[in-house]
């Protein structure tokens, strides 16, 4: 598709968007917007960090609002009510609401070896399409 409608089709692959909703949100809107990548800002990465320094538990969730100001507000809203919940407990399982910062890996902790294997067979044209790795062993996930 993108061979064929270079100027009405972009990818944005899961990971990136958990990793860094604000900069892929962005580069989604410039796309939309017609103005593409170009401009000193092409590559639209926001830095989230995922491991705070002990102590700095705060930090990985708040984000500097000055970065996004070329966002609109009802969008910037969205983003920090649903990227950063203020949860009284557990999350609903079925809310868009979630830290996805730092849940877009967590499948690494609940899948088992046959699982991974399973998958692996099943989806592995589609993975490395997709620029992924397979993994050679299950120990590798970690």
């Amino acid at each position: 598709m993108l061979s064929l409608y270079p100027s009405r089709y972009t990818f944005i692959k899961y990971e990136d968007l958990c990793r860094d909703p604000y900069g892929q949100t962005r580069r989604l809107l410039r796309f939309i917007r017609g103005q593409g990548g170009d401009g000193p800002n092409a590559e639209n990465k926001t830095v989230i960090n995922v491991k705070p320094p002990v102590g700095r538990e705060e930090d990985r969730t708040r984000l500097d609002p000055a970065m996004y100001q070329d966002l609109p507000k009802g969008i910037l809203d969205f983003l920090s009510n649903h990227l950063h919940p203020i949860s009284h407990g557990k999350l609903e399982p079925f809310t868009t609401e979630r830290n996805t910062a730092s849940m877009y890996q967590q499948w690494r902790w609940n899948i088992t070896a046959k699982q991974l294997e399973s998958v692996q067979i099943a989806c592995k044209h589609v993975i490395r399409a997709l620029g992924h790795r397979l993994f050679p062993s299950f120990a590798d996930i970690l």
